[in-house]
């Protein structure tokens, strides 16, 4: 009778020891799957922060036929309504518009650049409506894009501006911060003309 139990036991460990070596491959590969998903996620999330940034069909504003190059870019600095730095101090400038001036820095009693000047001819504001309107840009522009890594559309041709200031468009989760600028009041049209862009197109989309 003990030998009977003897070999019962025996034969009850083989089992789990059998049990044991055919789920282990199962469990491991189980496991094995899971990490690659979770890699292949955190891939995915990186590829939409960094590439896919805007969507052509959706913007129509863009003339797409135009050769142009991205940049992917982070912005820790907001210069005024237009114009950014990116995290290695170059400044870029946003093509099609021209936001409000701002004080900059200077005292209220400062008196006013060319530009805030002419802004003020050409829409009849006063100097503190100019820089009311430059800040309220300011902040559209930061509540937008600030901190965040956006993707510039930049034509191959005409790249620079008059202040050395590379010229782009911003995009962001599919948004075109320049049209979200113009089509929100934030800005005018710009007068400076570029293949990237048809004049008249956002002409008939609004103007401030």
């Amino acid at each position: 009778m003990k030998r009977k139990y003897l070999l019962l036991g025996a034969a009850g460990c083989l089992l789990v020891g059998a049990w044991f070596i055919l789920s282990t491959p199962e469990k491991e590969q189980r496991y094995q799957f899971y990490t690659s998903y979770s890699d292949n996620i955190s891939t995915g999330v990186k590829e939409l922060k960094d590439d896919i940034n805007f969507n052509k069909a959706d913007h129509p504003e863009i003339n797409w036929a135009v050769k142009y190059h991205v940049k992917h870019v982070l912005i820790p600095r907001i210069i005024d309504g237009d114009t950014v730095d990116d995290s290695k101090g170059e400044r870029y400038r946003f093509l099609a518009v021209d936001a409000p001036e701002t004080l900059h820095g200077k005292k209220s009693t400062s008196k006013p650049t060319k530009q805030t000047l002419r802004q003020m001819a050409e829409k009849g504001w006063s100097a503190a409506e100019t820089y009311r309107r430059g800040n309220l840009a300011i902040k559209f522009v930061s509540d937008m894009i600030l901190g965040q890594k956006v993707t510039m559309l930049i034509s191959d041709k005409y790249s620079k501006g008059r202040y050395g200031r590379t010229l782009v468009f911003v995009f962001f989760k599919n948004k075109n911060v320049n049209w979200e600028l113009y089509i929100n009041g934030h800005a005018g049209l710009s007068r400076y003309k570029n293949p990237l862009y048809d004049q008249n197109y956002w002409r008939c989309h609004g103007d401030i």
